[in-house]
Order: structure tokens, then C-alpha cells, then sequence
């Protein structure tokens, strides 16, 4: 893994619950605008 994907995925380890809820509804938002 490089490093710039190792500091992602921590990155999205420290996210809480909310911070991923609310990706995941602008990821769904985004989907449904294409």
C-alpha cells in the first residue's frame, strides 16, 4: 500500500459515525444527480 493510501484509509478509520453517515448521503445524493 502506498503511503497516501495508508493516510486515506486512517483518515476514514478516525471518521465517527455521523462523518460517515453523512458521506454516504452525499455519495447517494451525487449518484442520483448523474
Amino acid at each position: 500500500m502506498t503511503p497516501r493510501w495508508r493516510y486515506a484509509s486512517r483518515m476514514l478509520l478516525g471518521f465517527t459515525k455521523d462523518d460517515r453517515c453523512m458521506i454516504r448521503d452525499l455519495l447517494i445524493d451525487h449518484l442520483r444527480n448523474t
